[in-house]
Protein backbone atom coordinates (compact mmCIF):
# COMPACT_ATOMS: atom_id res chain seq x y z
CA UNK A 1 0.00 0.00 0.00
CA UNK A 2 1.41 3.38 -0.95
CA UNK A 3 1.02 6.53 1.43
CA UNK A 4 -0.92 9.31 -0.48
CA UNK A 5 1.06 12.41 -0.30
CA UNK A 6 -1.87 14.99 -0.73
CA UNK A 7 -1.87 18.43 -2.50
CA UNK A 8 0.16 21.09 -0.51
CA UNK A 9 4.08 21.89 -0.09
CA UNK A 10 5.09 18.18 -1.76
CA UNK A 11 9.25 18.72 -0.44
CA UNK A 12 7.93 19.25 2.83
CA UNK A 13 5.39 15.95 2.97
CA UNK A 14 8.32 13.97 1.23
CA UNK A 15 10.24 14.49 4.71
CA UNK A 16 6.96 14.06 7.28
CA UNK A 17 6.33 11.09 5.13
CA UNK A 18 9.54 9.31 6.00
CA UNK A 19 9.65 10.75 9.07
CA UNK A 20 6.19 8.47 9.99
CA UNK A 21 8.29 5.89 8.57
CA UNK A 22 6.45 5.53 4.99
CA UNK A 23 8.74 3.85 2.84
CA UNK A 24 5.89 3.07 -0.10
CA UNK A 25 4.56 6.68 -1.23
CA UNK A 26 2.59 7.69 -4.23
CA UNK A 27 2.76 11.26 -5.60
CA UNK A 28 0.52 13.58 -8.40
CA UNK A 29 2.66 15.23 -10.92
CA UNK A 30 0.29 17.87 -10.63
CA UNK A 31 2.01 18.52 -6.93
CA UNK A 32 5.25 18.27 -8.56
CA UNK A 33 5.16 20.39 -11.50
CA UNK A 34 4.61 23.26 -8.96
CA UNK A 35 7.17 22.79 -6.57
CA UNK A 36 10.93 23.73 -7.05
CA UNK A 37 12.09 20.59 -8.98
CA UNK A 38 15.98 20.80 -8.09
CA UNK A 39 15.25 20.63 -4.11
CA UNK A 40 12.17 17.63 -5.17
CA UNK A 41 14.71 15.85 -6.82
CA UNK A 42 17.69 16.11 -4.39
CA UNK A 43 15.05 15.51 -1.42
CA UNK A 44 14.00 12.16 -3.27
CA UNK A 45 17.59 10.68 -3.53
CA UNK A 46 18.20 11.96 0.04
CA UNK A 47 15.34 9.79 1.58
CA UNK A 48 15.63 6.67 -0.85
CA UNK A 49 11.58 5.60 -0.09
CA UNK A 50 11.36 2.30 -0.95
CA UNK A 51 8.73 2.71 -3.92
CA UNK A 52 7.44 5.46 -5.57
CA UNK A 53 4.45 5.39 -7.37
CA UNK A 54 3.13 8.61 -9.61
CA UNK A 55 0.27 9.22 -10.75
CA UNK A 56 0.79 11.15 -14.19
CA UNK A 57 -1.01 13.62 -16.58
CA UNK A 58 2.39 13.99 -18.71
CA UNK A 59 3.09 17.87 -17.42
CA UNK A 60 6.50 16.61 -16.97
CA UNK A 61 7.18 13.16 -17.38
CA UNK A 62 6.42 14.35 -21.74
CA UNK A 63 9.99 15.78 -20.96
CA UNK A 64 12.96 13.44 -21.55
CA UNK A 65 15.01 15.64 -18.91
CA UNK A 66 12.11 14.98 -16.21
CA UNK A 67 11.38 11.59 -16.92
CA UNK A 68 15.41 10.95 -16.88
CA UNK A 69 15.34 12.70 -13.30
CA UNK A 70 12.00 10.94 -12.11
CA UNK A 71 13.60 7.65 -13.05
CA UNK A 72 17.08 8.22 -11.28
CA UNK A 73 15.40 9.04 -8.13
CA UNK A 74 13.51 6.33 -7.86
CA UNK A 75 9.87 6.85 -9.13
CA UNK A 76 9.58 3.44 -10.25
CA UNK A 77 5.29 3.17 -11.08
CA UNK A 78 3.36 5.32 -13.43
CA UNK A 79 -0.31 5.54 -13.43
CA UNK A 80 -1.48 7.20 -16.27
CA UNK A 81 -5.68 8.24 -16.82
CA UNK A 82 -7.14 8.03 -20.03
CA UNK A 83 -10.56 8.95 -20.87
CA UNK A 84 -10.77 7.60 -24.39
CA UNK A 85 -9.11 5.51 -26.74
CA UNK A 86 -9.65 7.86 -29.48
CA UNK A 87 -7.36 11.01 -29.07
CA UNK A 88 -10.09 13.50 -29.93
CA UNK A 89 -12.70 12.21 -27.48
CA UNK A 90 -10.10 12.02 -24.59
CA UNK A 91 -9.03 15.91 -25.70
CA UNK A 92 -12.51 16.64 -25.31
CA UNK A 93 -12.27 15.67 -21.54
CA UNK A 94 -8.72 16.18 -20.58
CA UNK A 95 -7.76 19.36 -22.88
CA UNK A 96 -6.17 19.82 -25.92
CA UNK A 97 -3.15 17.77 -26.70
CA UNK A 98 -3.49 15.65 -23.55
CA UNK A 99 -3.96 12.73 -25.05
CA UNK A 100 -0.31 13.28 -27.25
CA UNK A 101 1.10 14.75 -23.88
CA UNK A 102 0.18 10.52 -22.39
CA UNK A 103 1.23 9.17 -25.16
CA UNK A 104 4.81 11.13 -25.14
CA UNK A 105 4.90 10.60 -21.30
CA UNK A 106 4.53 7.02 -22.09
CA UNK A 107 7.61 6.90 -24.63
CA UNK A 108 9.71 9.30 -22.46
CA UNK A 109 9.31 7.21 -19.40
CA UNK A 110 10.48 3.76 -20.97
CA UNK A 111 13.05 5.83 -22.82
CA UNK A 112 14.56 7.23 -19.16
CA UNK A 113 14.17 3.31 -17.86
CA UNK A 114 16.31 2.15 -20.62
CA UNK A 115 18.77 4.79 -20.15
CA UNK A 116 19.05 4.44 -16.58
CA UNK A 117 18.93 0.26 -16.43
CA UNK A 118 15.53 0.19 -14.02
CA UNK A 119 12.50 -1.09 -14.99
CA UNK A 120 9.41 0.75 -14.60
CA UNK A 121 5.80 0.07 -14.34
CA UNK A 122 2.81 1.58 -15.94
CA UNK A 123 -1.16 1.35 -14.50
CA UNK A 124 -3.08 2.59 -16.91
CA UNK A 125 -6.36 3.93 -15.11
CA UNK A 126 -9.81 3.68 -17.56
CA UNK A 127 -12.03 7.09 -16.45
CA UNK A 128 -14.54 6.17 -19.22
CA UNK A 129 -17.83 7.67 -20.14
CA UNK A 130 -18.21 5.18 -22.98
CA UNK A 131 -18.15 2.69 -21.49
CA UNK A 132 -18.79 -0.44 -24.22
CA UNK A 133 -15.76 0.80 -26.04
CA UNK A 134 -13.69 -0.46 -23.05
CA UNK A 135 -12.92 -3.49 -24.65
CA UNK A 136 -11.29 -1.96 -27.67
CA UNK A 137 -9.04 0.83 -25.23
CA UNK A 138 -7.40 -2.50 -23.66
CA UNK A 139 -6.64 -3.90 -27.05
CA UNK A 140 -5.25 -0.77 -28.21
CA UNK A 141 -2.91 0.58 -25.00
CA UNK A 142 -1.94 -3.15 -24.42
CA UNK A 143 0.55 -2.05 -27.02
CA UNK A 144 2.16 0.06 -24.76
CA UNK A 145 3.06 -2.63 -22.24
CA UNK A 146 1.05 -1.38 -19.10
CA UNK A 147 1.36 -3.79 -16.06
CA UNK A 148 -2.38 -4.00 -15.92
CA UNK A 149 -5.65 -1.98 -16.14
CA UNK A 150 -7.61 -0.13 -13.50
CA UNK A 151 -11.35 -0.06 -15.09
CA UNK A 152 -12.69 3.29 -12.95
CA UNK A 153 -16.23 4.51 -11.88
CA UNK A 154 -19.92 2.36 -12.78
CA UNK A 155 -19.28 0.13 -15.41
CA UNK A 156 -22.38 -2.05 -17.10
CA UNK A 157 -21.47 -5.58 -16.09
CA UNK A 158 -21.32 -6.33 -19.88
CA UNK A 159 -18.63 -3.82 -20.54
CA UNK A 160 -16.53 -5.33 -17.77
CA UNK A 161 -16.86 -8.34 -18.53
CA UNK A 162 -16.01 -7.73 -22.37
CA UNK A 163 -13.01 -5.54 -20.96
CA UNK A 164 -11.95 -8.14 -18.85
CA UNK A 165 -12.05 -10.82 -21.77
CA UNK A 166 -10.06 -8.30 -23.90
CA UNK A 167 -7.11 -8.12 -21.38
CA UNK A 168 -7.09 -11.69 -21.00
CA UNK A 169 -6.47 -12.37 -24.71
CA UNK A 170 -3.77 -9.50 -24.53
CA UNK A 171 -2.52 -10.85 -21.46
CA UNK A 172 -2.82 -8.21 -19.38
CA UNK A 173 -4.51 -7.65 -16.09
CA UNK A 174 -7.73 -5.67 -15.97
CA UNK A 175 -9.20 -4.44 -12.70
CA UNK A 176 -12.38 -2.83 -11.17
CA UNK A 177 -12.48 -0.37 -8.19
CA UNK A 178 -16.46 -0.98 -8.53
CA UNK A 179 -17.73 -3.81 -6.30
CA UNK A 180 -19.71 -6.74 -8.31
CA UNK A 181 -21.61 -9.50 -6.54
CA UNK A 182 -20.57 -12.25 -9.60
CA UNK A 183 -18.16 -14.09 -8.05
CA UNK A 184 -15.72 -14.18 -10.73
CA UNK A 185 -15.64 -10.29 -11.57
CA UNK A 186 -15.25 -10.09 -7.35
CA UNK A 187 -11.76 -11.31 -8.03
CA UNK A 188 -11.12 -8.22 -10.04
CA UNK A 189 -12.21 -5.57 -7.67
CA UNK A 190 -9.68 -3.51 -6.17
CA UNK A 191 -10.67 -0.51 -3.96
Amino acid sequence: MHYQLVCGDIVSKLVAAKEEGHNNIKIDENDVACCNLPEFYETLERLQFKRIKMKANGLLLAEQKHATELVERGVRIFEIVFHHHESKKHDSMAGPGSYRTLLESVSTAYQASVDNDVPIIFQFTLAFKDTSSLPDAVKIFSELYPSHFRIEGETPLKDLKSAIKAGNEAGIWVETEQKVEDPILAKRYAP
